[in-house]
This record gives structure tokens, sequence and C-alpha cells, in this order.
């Protein structure tokens, strides 16, 4: 029941949370963010601290347990305004005792943060900016894992979080998912409106660090999918029944193309009705 960290920038660290998840402390001259809280294993109150003494916003890109799962020792936790009951329903200790085991963690209810409360949680809107003294982290709508997820840019870094948003394995077959349909365009408004804001992604899974270039990869793979003629390749029931992958990849989630983006879906959530 560890937390390490690795400095990003100047101003941006990473932590890795028990239950192999991450949280991002963006460090200004006046206040520090955190983006995201992890499962909730151990106090990362206490390890936030250890790293900054300025007083702390917490924000999560989206309402799931391994984002939000830590927030019931902070006072306040700013959530996407469609994500607010999907956050307080990943909350429970159970759900999150069940994924810090498949993780091989060692869990004990006491060592738990507690769950959120509802007055424990307020909404942001997109592109609400969080000023921190001579650094700033705006955060950026791009709805598909979730109704409600959103992207942190950390402006004066060029570098943004698209977290569990557009990676190697996009999760959107989830019932709280868009349809593809609704991803592909919420990801093209984001390449018409951002794209020139950033150089450098990063990831909350599987790997850390990517290019630009995943966007328009995923953009391509929405239009691939959405073909009647296309076929998924079976994955079973990842929590959800009847899961396909778009891509092959191995083990690691690497496609075996050699492209990033990648997703995990379910036919009957492809087209908006």
């Amino acid at each position: 029941m560890t937390f390490t960290n690795e400095q990003i920038t100047e101003r941006l660290i990473r932590i890795r949370c028990p239950g192999n998840v991450f949280a991002y402390l963006a460090v200004g001259n006046e206040q520090a963010l955190l983006v995201d809280t992890g499962l909730g294993l151990g106090s990362l109150w206490e390890y936030v601290r250890s790293l900054t003494d300025l007083p702390v916003t917490v924000v999560a890109t989206h309402g799931h347990l391994d984002h939000v799962g830590g927030a019931g020792e902070f006072a306040l936790i700013s959530v996407p305004e469609n994500d607010k009951e999907l956050t307080l329903r990943s909350s429970g200790k159970d759900a999150r005792a069940g994924y810090l085991s498949s993780q091989g963690e060692d869990v004990s209810y006491d060592n738990l943060i507690p769950e959120l409360r509802e007055e424990q949680v307020c909404t942001y809107v997109p592109e609400t900016v969080f000023h921190l003294g001579g650094y700033h982290v705006r955060m950026l709508p791009m709805y598909g894992h979730t109704q409600g997820s959103h992207c942190a840019l950390f402006v004066e870094d060029r570098i943004v979080l698209f977290g569990d948003a557009c990676n190697s394995a996009t999760f959107i077959q989830l019932n709280e998912s868009t349809t593809i349909e609704e991803y592909r365009d919420s990801l093209k408004e984001f390449r018409e409106k951002y794209s020139d804001l950033y150089d450098q992604v990063l990831y909350s899974h599987p790997h850390n660090f990517g290019g630009k270039e995943i966007l328009d990869e995923m953009i391509s793979l929405c239009e691939e999918v959405m073909d009647p003629s296309f076929e998924g390749i079976p994955a079973g029931n990842i929590m959800a029944a009847n899961c396909l992958f778009a891509k092959a990849a191995d083990d690691g989630m690497n496609r075996n193309d050699g492209k990033c983006a990648n997703m995990v879906y379910r036919q009957e959530k492809v087209r908006k009705e």
C-alpha cells in the first residue's frame, strides 16, 4: 500500500496509487490541483501533503471508481456535470476492494477511504480553467468513455491528459458510454478546437506517454467500426456482455499493426438511434 511519484515537468507530478492507477498533481505558485484520486487505499491526502504545502483543489476527469475512489478524504471534489451520479455510485467500498484485489493489492476495509457524500461533490462545466498562480489547467470535453469525460490540459507545458478518454484500450462498451458515432463526433470537435494547444499526450491506462497522432487514429478507427461491413474481434465479457476489440493487440494492449488507438465496444452501441 504505497504511493510513488515521477516529476514530468517542473510543475507537473504523476502519482502512482495502489492498484496501479494514477493521479496528477499540478503545482502553481499559489495553489495546487490534484487531477483524479485513485481507488482510495491509503491516504492520498497525506502523500500529496508530502509533495506540496500549497492549498489543494481536487478535480476528476470522469466519475469512475479508479479516478474518484480516493476523494472521500478531501473536503470537495469537482466532477463533470454529466458524471455526478456516476461519481457517487462509484465510490462504494465493495467495488473498490474488488478492483484492488484484482490488481494484487492486500485490501483491508480499515485502510479504504470512506465513500463520498453528496455534499462533497460539486460540478464543473466544459472549458473550466483552474488558475494556480503562473500555471493553468483547462478541462476539455471528450465525451465517449462516459457521458461527461474530460481531458486536463496543462496549459503552459502544452501537455494534455487524455486519461481514459482516448488510449490504446478505450472502453466504449459501458452503459454510461456514448455510442461510437457520438464519440467520433466529440473527437472531431476536440481536434478542431484544441489540437494547436498541446504537443504531448498522457494516458491513464495502460501506457504513460504518447503523441497527438492518437486522436486522428481514433477518429479513423471509429469510422471503420461504423462501417456495416466491419467485424470486430470477440473479447468476451469486459464489464458488459458480448464485447468486441476493434483491432488485434498483444497482451500489453499494443496493436499488432503498430498504431496506438484501440477500443472495446458493443455492436448495439455503434450508432445513434
